[in-house]
């Protein structure tokens, strides 16, 4: 069943900050008690809410949430006392929900099984399917997979994808963004408010819940959605630093070396600055290994003219050693 989307595009956007906001692995009690608190305020915002969590194939993995489950029964008692008009309405939108929640109209997958990497080197896992992920620095993903698809849904950060031939549909979800995998291997990049899609191999559809385009990549190309869910046109990837973080290699290619550094700060438990910003203006290309600082630092010394001190606070300064 499917559910329109309400008119007032405020109240859709905030069940879509609510949805997004249950499914995060931090979600408190306070923000339970929060979203029961917005269900009470209007009867519509409890079926925009449905409207967003049937949209997407995330609202699995709010299924065994025996909590909120809790909340939207109670508060649909409630808008039936306010408002006895919108009665049938709520009671056939908390019986979707307890149909997604407790598996009535479909077979109940096992629960979703999170994957995280730490700040530090990337990490490669293997699905129970065969696929294997490739976790970059600070990221995360959710899978589930029951008898008819298997998905992913990335949290945080970049993961690369290469998918098992099989059955079954495999859907990655980041952020309103959609990717059917068609037999390939992938990558999808939360960055900022922007999803990024890479393709390395095969072919993938790529589409939003806000909408009903769908875009073909062919290998090598990529594209981006904003924070609303329009799609760039596809672009052609640079797939030789799209393999190469994967084993460890940044390559930069006429980057500015203050981008670099910040690109590089971000698998470091040490932060690296420039002594002098200015510095940061130079164009940097190179291969760099994020797994041995040492080594890159002598990199960053032995190419760009520049010292590295290690100071006390805990960070690394780079001073330049080029004469004026």
């Amino acid at each position: 069943m499917t559910y329109p989307r309400p008119s007032d595009d405020a109240t859709h956007d905030a069940a879509a900050t609510w949805y997004a906001r249950l499914l995060a692995p931090d979600c408190s009690a306070s923000d339970r008690a929060g979203f029961e608190a917005w269900c009470a305020q209007d009867p519509s915002h409890l079926e925009a809410w449905l409207s967003v969590a049937d949209a997407h194939e995330g609202a699995k993995l709010l299924q065994d949430d025996v909590t909120i489950n809790v909340i939207v029964r109670r508060s649909s008692r409630a808008q039936q006392r306010i408002r006895r008009g919108w009665s049938a309405r709520i009671a056939l939108a908390t019986a979707a929900l307890l149909m997604l929640a407790f598996g009535i109209a479909r077979y109940i997958p096992a629960e979703a099984k999170h994957y995280t990497n730490a700040i530090g080197a990337p990490r490669e896992h293997l699905l129970e399917d065969g696929s294997k992920i490739v976790l970059d620095t600070d990221s995360e993903v959710a899978v589930r997979m029951d008898r008819d698809i298997r998905e992913l849904i990335v949290l945080r950060g970049r993961v690369n994808i290469d998918v098992a031939q099989e059955g079954r549909s495999f859907v990655a979800l980041a952020r309103g963004s959609r990717v059917r995998d068609i037999g390939t291997e992938f990558q999808i990049a939360l960055e900022g408010e922007h999803v990024r899609v890479v393709l390395i191999e095969g072919v993938v559809e790529v589409g939003t819940d806000s909408g009903p385009q769908v875009v073909r990549l062919s290998p090598g190309e990529q594209l981006r959605f904003d924070p609303r869910g329009a799609m760039t046109e596809p672009q052609a990837a640079d797939l030789v630093a799209g393999r190469g973080w994967i084993t460890g290699q940044l390559v930069f290619r006429d980057r500015r070396l203050d981008e670099v550094l910040m690109e590089l700060n971000r698998y470091g438990s040490k932060p690296i600055r420039l002594a002098d910003p200015t510095a940061g203006n130079q164009r940097v290309s190179g291969v760099l290994d994020i797994r041995d600082q040492e080594a890159l630092l002598k990199a960053l010394e032995s190419g760009w003219n520049l010292a590295a001190d290690d100071t006390s606070g805990g960070e690394i300064v780079l001073r330049s050693t080029a004469r004026p």
